[in-house]
Protein backbone atom coordinates (compact mmCIF):
# COMPACT_ATOMS: atom_id res chain seq x y z
CA UNK A 1 0.00 0.00 0.00
CA UNK A 2 1.24 3.30 -0.95
CA UNK A 3 1.59 6.56 1.54
CA UNK A 4 1.12 9.48 -0.15
CA UNK A 5 3.96 11.93 0.57
CA UNK A 6 3.53 15.15 1.33
CA UNK A 7 5.77 18.07 -0.46
CA UNK A 8 6.90 21.18 1.25
CA UNK A 9 7.42 23.48 -0.02
CA UNK A 10 5.03 22.42 -2.91
CA UNK A 11 5.59 22.27 -6.53
CA UNK A 12 3.79 24.53 -9.31
CA UNK A 13 3.04 22.37 -12.52
CA UNK A 14 1.46 22.61 -16.02
CA UNK A 15 -1.66 19.80 -16.17
CA UNK A 16 -4.15 19.43 -18.82
CA UNK A 17 -6.63 21.04 -16.89
CA UNK A 18 -4.01 24.49 -16.63
CA UNK A 19 -1.73 25.56 -13.60
CA UNK A 20 -1.56 23.69 -10.48
CA UNK A 21 -0.39 22.95 -7.49
CA UNK A 22 1.41 19.65 -6.34
CA UNK A 23 1.19 18.73 -2.43
CA UNK A 24 1.29 15.39 -3.06
CA UNK A 25 3.07 12.43 -4.53
CA UNK A 26 2.12 8.80 -4.43
CA UNK A 27 4.55 6.26 -5.49
CA UNK A 28 2.95 2.74 -5.36
CA UNK A 29 6.10 1.29 -6.92
CA UNK A 30 7.84 0.66 -10.60
CA UNK A 31 4.64 -0.96 -11.91
CA UNK A 32 2.39 1.70 -11.25
CA UNK A 33 3.10 5.62 -12.20
CA UNK A 34 3.95 8.35 -9.72
CA UNK A 35 0.04 10.75 -8.93
CA UNK A 36 0.88 13.97 -8.86
CA UNK A 37 -1.53 15.31 -6.33
CA UNK A 38 -2.80 19.05 -7.70
CA UNK A 39 -4.78 21.76 -6.24
CA UNK A 40 -6.03 23.02 -9.26
CA UNK A 41 -6.83 27.08 -10.14
CA UNK A 42 -10.66 26.35 -9.89
CA UNK A 43 -10.19 24.76 -6.53
CA UNK A 44 -10.51 20.98 -7.84
CA UNK A 45 -8.15 18.50 -6.48
CA UNK A 46 -6.92 16.09 -9.71
CA UNK A 47 -4.49 13.14 -9.65
CA UNK A 48 -2.69 13.08 -12.43
CA UNK A 49 0.31 10.45 -13.95
CA UNK A 50 3.34 11.36 -14.34
CA UNK A 51 3.21 11.61 -18.28
CA UNK A 52 0.44 14.37 -17.75
CA UNK A 53 2.30 16.79 -15.98
CA UNK A 54 5.22 19.59 -16.52
CA UNK A 55 7.17 22.11 -14.90
CA UNK A 56 6.33 25.48 -15.07
CA UNK A 57 8.28 28.50 -16.51
CA UNK A 58 11.74 28.22 -14.70
CA UNK A 59 14.49 30.91 -16.75
CA UNK A 60 17.50 29.87 -14.73
CA UNK A 61 16.93 26.51 -16.49
CA UNK A 62 16.42 26.97 -19.53
CA UNK A 63 12.37 26.47 -19.52
CA UNK A 64 11.11 29.66 -20.71
CA UNK A 65 7.93 28.38 -21.96
CA UNK A 66 6.91 24.95 -21.39
CA UNK A 67 4.00 23.59 -23.21
CA UNK A 68 0.84 22.23 -21.49
CA UNK A 69 0.41 18.74 -21.62
CA UNK A 70 -2.56 17.29 -23.68
CA UNK A 71 -5.87 16.10 -21.76
CA UNK A 72 -6.29 12.50 -22.00
CA UNK A 73 -9.41 11.61 -23.56
CA UNK A 74 -9.57 8.63 -20.77
CA UNK A 75 -9.86 11.48 -17.97
CA UNK A 76 -13.13 12.95 -19.65
CA UNK A 77 -14.44 10.23 -17.83
CA UNK A 78 -14.19 11.79 -14.51
CA UNK A 79 -15.07 15.46 -15.76
CA UNK A 80 -16.51 16.72 -12.64
CA UNK A 81 -20.20 19.10 -12.94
Amino acid sequence: MAKPLQLDPPIELNTPKGHGVCHFLIYDGTENNTLWGTLQEDGQWWFWPTHLVRGIRNFSQGRDNPERPPLDPAFDQFKLA
